[in-house]
Formats: C-alpha cells, sequence, structure tokens
C-alpha cells in the first residue's frame, strides 16, 4: 500500500507540473465539465445535467473499478474539470489523495455524503477483510441513489446557477423513475415465495438487501471483490442452497465467476448476472445502457430467483 501511495504521488506532481507548463485547455462551449469515478454517478449526472454539461466516465468500460489507477492523463482531466465526484474514500482510496491536490476552481463531490453508511465491526481474517470496512455500495439501493442524485444536483446547481431550475427538473423526473424501481422491487418481495438468494461474489448488495428484506447467501465475506472464500465456505454454502431448494446462482459483472459456476455445477442450479453496475462493459456503453436498465434487469432475475424455489 505505501509503494501505491508513493506511485499515486508522483503521478500527482506529473500532473501539476504539466498543467502549470501548460494553458487551460479550450472549451468549444461554456458547458459544465463534470468527471465521475464510477458508472452509477456518470448515469445520475448525465440524466441530471442533460445538455448543459459534459460528463466525463474516469473509469474505462470494462475496467473492475475497486483497484483502478488513474494515469496522469486522468489526473490532468481531474484537475482542469470544474466539478469532480467520487464514491467514497473505501471505493476509491486514490481519489481523496488526487482531490487534496486539486485548484479551488475545481469543485469535489463526495456523492455518499449523508448517507449512513454500513460498517463491518469485525471483520474476517480468514478472507482478508479488516474490521471497520465501509461498505461504499449505497447506489444499490434505489432510495440512497435519490439521496446521490440529490446530492449531485446541489453540486451541479452551485457550480452553473444559470440553469439551476433545469437541473432541478432533471433530477425530479429521474428521481420518480428511482420510486417506480423501489416500487417495482417491494413488489417482487413482497409477492416472492422466498426471501433468499445465492451470491457467488462478493457483498456488494447489503443495501439492497437490507431495504427489500432479502437474504443474502455467499461464500464471500466483506465487500473486497478480490477476497477469496475458504473451501470451507463454498461447501457451506453449497449445503444452503441444496436445503432451500434454489434454482439460481447470481454471478457479478466484470468479475470471474468461478466460485458461482463451481455452486452451480454442484447443485444445478442456473447461473444469472446480478449486475452491481459498479462499471458497464464496452458493449453496454456502446448501446447506452443505463442504471435503470441494469437495475430493470436486476428485477426480472431476482423475481426468477426468488420464485424459483420448489
Amino acid at each position: 500500500m505505501r509503494g501505491y501511495r508513493h506511485v499515486v504521488g508522483i503521478m500527482i506532481m506529473a500532473a501539476i507540473t504539466c498543467l502549470s507548463g501548460c494553458n487551460h485547455p479550450f472549451r468549444p462551449t461554456q458547458r459544465v465539465v463534470v468527471v465521475t469515478t464510477l458508472f452509477p454517478q456518470y448515469d445520475f449526472a448525465k440524466h441530471i445535467a442533460g445538455d448543459y454539461a459534459t460528463v466525463k466516465l474516469l473509469v474505462p468500460p470494462g475496467v473492475e473499478p475497486h483497484h483502478f489507477e488513474p494515469t496522469p492523463k486522468d489526473i490532468i482531466q481531474i484537475q482542469t474539470a470544474d466539478l469532480f465526484i467520487l464514491t467514497h474514500p473505501s471505493m476509491e482510496p486514490w481519489a481523496m489523495k488526487v482531490a487534496d491536490t486539486l485548484p479551488k476552481s475545481v469543485g469535489v463531490l463526495n456523492v455518499s455524503q449523508g448517507i449512513r453508511l454500513s460498517v463491518d465491526p469485525d471483520g474476517d481474517p480468514d478472507d482478508g477483510v479488516p474490521a471497520g470496512s465501509v461498505d461504499p455500495h449505497v447506489w444499490l439501493d434505489p432510495i440512497l441513489a435519490k439521496k446521490m442524485v440529490d446530492n449531485i444536483t446541489i453540486a451541479l446547481c452551485q457550480r452553473d446557477p444559470q440553469h439551476a431550475t433545469i437541473y432541478q427538473k432533471n433530477a425530479a423526473n429521474y428521481i420518480a423513475k428511482l420510486d417506480r424501481l423501489d416500487r417495482r422491487f417491494k413488489r417482487i418481495t413482497s409477492q416472492s415465495t422466498s426471501n433468499t438468494i445465492v451470491l457467488g461474489g462478493h457483498s456488494a448488495f447489503g443495501y439492497f438487501a437490507k431495504r427489500y428484506g432479502i437474504r443474502v447467501i455467499s461464500p464471500y465475506h466483506g465487500f473486497a471483490p478480490d477476497a477469496e472464500p475458504t473451501p470451507k465456505n463454498i461447501a457451506s454454502v453449497i449445503s444452503q442452497l441444496k436445503s432451500v431448494h434454489q434454482q439460481v446462482v447470481f454471478y457479478e459483472e466484470l468479475l470471474d465467476p468461478k466460485v458461482a459456476m463451481i455452486l452451480s455445477r454442484d447443485t444445478g442450479a442456473t447461473l444469472r448476472l446480478l449486475h452491481g453496475a459498479h462499471n458497464v462493459s464496452k458493449d453496454e456503453m456502446d448501446r447506452h445502457i443505463t442504471y435503470i436498465d441494469i437495475m430493470s434487469k436486476n428485477a426480472d432475475y431476482l423475481a426468477e430467483a426468488l420464485h424459483s424455489c420448489r
């Protein structure tokens, strides 16, 4: 970790040096420039801003973002933006280091501000999960996503008060979509024959599960995607999967589904994607897939899983 911080520090200093010798890049319009770290706030900001801001996603499509490392070019892009949006230091530990170097002309928004975050008080030494780990995956709860939208709207209005009314109107329209999504998930869970799903991936759906009363069985513990479940944990989940007669095993986007495939192979359960929306693939980006699209597809597969118990 110390070596990584040193490398990031060098890249930041290189970016600052470059900026000091270069003019601010010419912008063909006066639109606000927003740089975001993850796909959810990128998609939220695009819908709120409409035609009045240029919104950029820093993590390239197809890249798993938990261990993304910014290049000097990325840092310069942040340095020359009007607004930099990050999720939380636990999600992008490099982002706060970059934020500390930004000129006053760049606004910084921790988009999870005002949200009470879940903390793992004990951790799991076997899985390499330290005590006190914070769960940053707030966007997977549509109600908490509304707070993220509010935060982005306020930040955009502060940076560009001339178009505040438009941003507020767009945000209200988007929040209405999140409310419809929330009602759909409530409908699915209230009408289901089970409240249990099996996830062959890391614990990204804690806020979502709590919101809708879903029990998640997973061989992983903690929030880090690189934590490896023990053979004992995998065997335990296989046993539980058989006991609840669940016919669906979920895997995550942009991660090797090897554990989910083991669970599927040993139980005959169907594999389905439960998309965590951390990022999208290049194909999804090219098809202009949105957060609402992703969560709506999750709802389809969730309905299948919760109604497939014998």
